[in-house]
């Protein structure tokens, strides 16, 4: 197994549009809102059927979803061009960025910006198809591209020290 990784990123809009999808939907504070207005709406459907009788089933449903897509669809368009402003702002925290993992912990350096934290900063760790997060609070993640790794047998070793060294890991495919 290998004691150190190096591993230069370069992240895409779609890559970091990806990622902070997957970093919000998993938010505390998402989850509360959207869960709110589901109840919300539920109350309004069944106070509607109470109220109106027969003429109120389909039009009602269409009024309380119709809220919703809008509310996803806006919520998509925003994490897009924040993203999309952020990458143009501030390419150098996402572009030409390299991590360096050691049995200390990792390294962060890019144009003008570098910093180290050791293994015990990192809260949880998490796996997707596309990517691991290295958490550092509960939502604030190192995002790591498994494209920019290598092959197979390499992200299986980079998975295993990552493993070793942060003791909240999920593997979530």
């Amino acid at each position: 197994m290998a004691d150190s990784f190096t591993i230069s990123q370069y992240m895409t809009l779609r890559e970091l549009v990806q990622a902070s999808l997957y970093i919000g939907l998993r938010s505390k504070i998402i989850k509360r809102y959207f869960l709110f207005f589901s109840v919300l709406a539920l109350a309004c459907v069944v106070f509607g059927f109470i109220t109106a009788g027969r003429y109120f089933y389909w039009q009602s449903i269409l009024q309380i979803l119709i809220p919703f897509v809008v509310m996803a669809a806006l919520f998509f368009i925003f994490i897009v061009v924040v993203n999309a402003l952020i990458l143009l702002i501030k390419p150098d925290n996402f572009r030409n960025v390299v991590y360096q993992f050691t049995q200390w912990g990792m390294t962060r350096s890019a144009k003008g910006f570098d910093s180290s934290r050791p293994w015990g900063d990192f809260i949880k760790f998490r796996e997707t198809a596309s990517f691991f997060f290295l958490y550092i609070s509960a939502n604030d993640a190192h995002i790591i591209q498994k494209r920019m790794i290598g092959d197979e047998e390499e992200i299986e070793e980079f998975r295993n020290l990552i493993k070793d060294k942060v003791c909240n890991w999920m593997l979530n495919l």
